[in-house]
């Protein structure tokens, strides 16, 4: 009876590990028509207003820190980050002056490499190839589906990461 216990939880373990990472590499031409949603997504002046979630992993803490909040785009001009919890806070980000979120655009800065999950979703992950880049992130991934992004992931060099879920997105 143990025995059927112990391999019915490791069966379980190992379909929900498979689920989680059913990422393929994506044919050239997935990867390509990928990349030019990803490109036009992140480039093209938009404004929208979408719901998130923010959970911050760090090592120095036994839970991630869970923020919750409405993003507002109002490409190109700025971007609105209005935390509603734990605490409100809300910052302004001047697009047409930030470098930060000017330099997630530069292809130049980053490699890419694209994946495909199994439910649609398309993953593009984004090393750093600049220096100064490479001493904040280890690699970010962005996860799109149908067309529009539903998760950002940012890997510092530490081996802390961000992980942002966007949802209820209204006025593409």
């Amino acid at each position: 009876m143990k025995r059927l216990f112990v391999i019915l939880v490791a069966g379980l373990a190992l379909a929900f590990s498979a689920k989680a990472g059913d990422f393929r590499a994506a044919s050239p031409e997935e990867a390509a028509a990928a990349l030019e949603t990803f490109d036009r997504v992140s480039t093209e002046p938009r404004k929208f207003v979408c719901d998130f979630v923010q959970r911050r992993h760090t090592s120095l803490l036994e839970e991630d820190l869970v923020s919750r909040g409405r993003l507002t785009m109002d490409a190109p001009e700025s971007l609105v980050w209005a935390y509603l919890s734990p605490e409100e806070k809300t910052y302004t980000v001047d697009l047409t002056t930030d470098a930060r979120f000017n330099a997630m655009g530069r292809k130049q800065d980053f490699s890419r490499e694209v994946l495909v999950g199994g439910d649609g979703t398309v993953r593009i992950m984004l090393r750093p190839l600049k220096r100064d880049l490479k001493k904040l992130f280890s690699v970010v991934e962005v996860d799109m589906k149908a067309g529009a992004f539903s998760r950002v992931r940012m890997t510092e060099v530490t081996g802390d990461y961000t992980t942002i879920d966007f949802g209820n997105v209204s006025g593409r």
